[in-house]
């Protein structure tokens, strides 16, 4: 048997990776142990100096590895709620992009809920949707946005004074 027929039973063999084995003997109702339960359950020797030393180095690597996995996930999740936008945000981009802020029935509608009673021409009804947004925002938007809750307490008290019903 020279090497090209060697080639050709190797070639010839069901081959599967980690990940494919692993997912084969899920299917089959096999559970996995993970590798701290496979390393809890070791049995060592605490007279051999080395079995100890070499189970001692792999929890702490284990430690070391949960540690960088915690302080990565705390990260991310720093970073997804710092980037985050509010609802009143998200609300304002969205009503720009769709143009309610020309729209004279959305601007005559916002200045009522507001308590304020629209004019006639639509430059005005802007001028007056625009100093109330200033009066109850200090601006278009708060630049530093507000915790959620105390955002929807809030709103929740401008829709009450207005004599809105509150959902």
């Amino acid at each position: 048997m020279g090497i090209e027929d060697y080639k050709k039973d190797v070639m010839a063999q069901n081959t599967e990776t980690n990940k494919e084995y692993r997912a084969r003997l899920r299917e089959e109702g096999t559970r996995i142990p993970t590798r701290n339960e496979n390393l809890m359950k070791t049995k060592i020797n605490r007279d051999n100096p080395i079995e100890v030393r070499e189970r001692d180095e792999e929890m702490d690597c284990f430690a070391k590895r949960s540690a960088r996995t915690e302080v990565k996930l705390q990260a991310q999740l720093v970073e997804i709620k710092g980037n985050a936008r509010t609802f009143k945000a998200r609300r304002a981009e969205y009503d720009r992009s769709r143009g309610a802020y020309e729209s004279r029935t959305f601007l005559e509608a916002s200045l009522r809920l507001k308590g304020i009673k629209p004019v006639k021409d639509i430059e005005g009804i802007k001028t007056q949707y625009e100093e109330g947004e200033v009066r109850t925002s200090g601006g278009e938007l708060p630049k530093k946005p507000q915790p959620p809750a105390t955002m929807v307490r809030a709103y929740s008290r401008d829709i009450e004074a207005a004599g809105a019903p509150v959902a």
